[in-house]
């Protein structure tokens, strides 16, 4: 039934007047639903009533479909969500075809009752692994960065409760004398399988940007590797769970270069191996993750 839902939508998915950027297209809307069979489906709803379902393939997906559950606070919120393809499973795990997907999903409304002032964009909101707060980016712009920078014009690492309560700053963005120390967006944010830390990326080198951790424990960040893409791998439940996947531009000993997938530690400081090719979009790579590495 899913299947024949999606193919009713499909011209509204392609005909639709919206950003695009090769394959994938970005709409706003509202949460409408979500449900599960041998796929979890998302139902966004734009503000000309159009209707687009597809795979909830988003990172913040992750946790509602492990337990095939969305908490209802999610229903009615402002999104902004990009679409792609995706791959369909049956029951026994094996693909039967492909359809659309939300890929990316960016939750506009930071929460119910949400009134402190703001100095400029909140961004990017991630909500905790116990569902009690959401972290996200206070910034000047809503565009990327080409360099960080301190004092009033900063990017400001924030979280506040779901309730609208306690807007509390955690990190504050500044300028650096290399690549590694500038500090700014905190964008791909993710937290540990226990809340505990949180990770981020910042913009730094030409060709790479670079993954940093925020420890709520102790108040602090540390940088950890240049990387241009993290997965978090928070939903495992064996030995593998809080390793991290990261995406590297590296180079052939012969001449070029290559951006692929390799697996880390939790610390991110031991390789493990590579896990996905530069052809990997993070939605196929995390399907691939919890097929493989997470049920060995």
């Amino acid at each position: 039934m899913k299947t024949k839902i999606i193919a009713a939508v499909a011209w509204i998915l392609i005909s639709v007047n919206a950003q695009a950027t090769g394959k994938q297209t970005v709409i706003e809307g509202t949460i409408r639903a979500y449900e599960c069979g041998d796929n979890c489906y998302l139902t966004v709803v734009d503000s000309r009533q159009n209707k687009y379902e597809g795979l909830c393939a988003a990172p913040l997906c992750q946790p509602w479909n492990q337990t095939a559950r969305m908490p209802d606070r999610f229903i009615g919120k402002r999104v902004r969500v990009t679409i792609e393809q995706g791959n369909q499973y049956d029951g026994a795990g094996k693909i039967r075809g492909t359809v659309h997907a939300f890929g990316e999903i960016e939750v506009l409304d930071l929460g119910v009752g949400t009134t402190a002032p703001t100095l400029g964009h909140d961004l990017n909101p991630v909500l905790s692994p116990d569902e009690t707060f959401i972290v996200f980016t206070r910034s000047k712009t809503k565009s990327p960065h080409d360099r960080c920078s301190s004092g009033q014009t900063a990017d400001q690492l924030r979280r506040i409760n779901v309730d609208g309560t306690n807007d509390e700053l955690l990190a504050v963005g500044h300028a650096g004398s290399s690549p590694q120390e500038q500090m700014c967006e905190f964008s791909q944010k993710q937290f540990s399988s226990n809340g505990s830390l949180l990770f981020f990326l910042s913009p730094a080198w030409v060709t790479s940007s670079a993954l940093h951790v925020f420890d709520f424990k102790t108040r602090t960040v540390k940088y950890i590797a240049p990387a241009n893409d993290v997965i978090v791998l928070n939903f495992c439940t064996d030995e593998h769970r809080d390793q991290l996947i990261l995406a590297q531009h590296r180079y052939f000993a012969g001449g070029g270069s290559y951006d692929w997938y390799w697996l880390y530690d939790r610390t991110g400081t031991k390789e493990i191996g590579p896990v996905g090719d530069d052809n990997e979009t993070q939605s196929s790579l995390i399907r691939k993750v919890q097929e493989t590495i997470c049920s060995r």
